[in-house]
This record gives structure tokens, sequence and C-alpha cells, in this order.
């Protein structure tokens, strides 16, 4: 059975008593009455990192005629976890070219996060982005980093806090001057939604 998904804390936490769409999800199980508990996956198949490292893996050693191949690929892939550029360039106008979390300024390293993932042109809006370092960026898409909705302080995963980005988990994240170039709490409450910490 596959299920819609929408989310709200209150009656009033969008306008017209609405909802926010988190997407399509299979019913695995549940438990419980008055309440129900529900386990949910998200649809489509999705392979873990671990399956497609093996799937690298199995794809054989070292051959001298892809060496090429493998250069451009990794060049593509850069370009494309930056994101699409003129997204990539408002984001890195509003931050001043800076990571948010983190205050980096090499902009080599800076990626144009999708906060709500990336579902066509008009989620490419710069309410929708944070101008992430390349790690960061990773842990935020993995659901191991989030930002408070209320607060815009850094959320880690409990295993984390332990790691060299432990010093991030409370610190809030700089802001554009220009408040219209905000992330949208919104956005980042269905990203934190997300996150299983």
């Amino acid at each position: 059975m596959e299920l819609l998904v929408f989310y709200r804390e209150s009656l009033t936490q969008f306008a017209g008593a609405g909802f926010s769409y988190l997407g399509r999800f299979e019913y695995q199980s549940h438990s419980g009455t008055s309440p129900a508990l529900f386990t949910l996956a998200r649809s489509g198949f999705m392979p873990s990192i671990e399956q497609i490292q093996a799937q690298e893996d199995e794809q054989g050693g070292f051959n001298p005629a892809t060496v090429r191949d493998g250069r451009e690929w990794v060049l593509s892939t850069i370009v494309r976890r930056r994101g699409q550029a003129a997204f990539r360039a408002s984001l890195l106008a509003a931050y001043a070219s800076t990571c948010p979390v983190t205050g980096c300024k090499v902009e080599p390293l800076l990626e144009a996060a999708h906060i709500i993932p990336y579902l066509g042109a008009t989620t490419n809006h710069i309410q929708n982005g944070l101008p992430l370092r390349a790690d960061i960026h990773t842990l935020f898409d993995l659901q191991l980093l989030a930002i408070d909705p209320e607060t815009l302080a850094v959320l880690l995963a409990p295993a984390l806090l332990g790691s060299e980005y432990g010093v991030l988990a409370g610190r809030p994240i700089d802001l554009p001057m220009d408040a219209m170039h905000h992330p949208s709490r919104e956005a980042l409450r269905t990203h934190r939604i997300r996150c299983s910490f």
C-alpha cells in the first residue's frame, strides 16, 4: 500500500490549516491503537551507500583504458554536487561565498545544497538552499546533520558528537544580510523530521 504523507504539528502551523508534503511512502507495519504507531518506508528503491560500494567493487579491478573516463566522471560528479550553476551562484552571492555552518570561504569547496531535495526548477529557490562545504553537504544529505528550524542552530546525530564535527553542535548558522534570502524554516523543519536522531 502506497501512502502520500502530509505533516503538521498544529492546526495553525501552515496558512489555511494546511500541511507540509513529505512524499510517497509504503506501509511496512503498525502496532498499538489510539494512537497507532506506523512504520513507513519512502517509496522507490534507494540503494544504501554500502550497496552502491558493493556494486562498484563488483565491477572489477583497475583498467588503464578507463583512467581518462574516470577523471571526467569525477569532474562531472563535482559539477553535479555543486548544483545547478544559477542556483549555486545565487546562494554564493547571498551568503558572501561562505558556508553558514563552518564559516569556510574556500569557494571551490562550497556546494549548493537543497534543503528539500531537488524536484525540478521550483526547488532551486534561494530559501530552499544553503552553500555548504562539501563534507557538510554530505552529512546534511545523509541526514546526520540538520538545522533546528526554530533556533537555526546546528544539530548533529549522536554518532557525530564525539567526532571532529562535535564542535559544530549548537552553533547558530550565519545568515545572509537580506532576510528574504534566509532559509525557509518550513523546509528546515521538513528536513529535520526526516532525520532519525
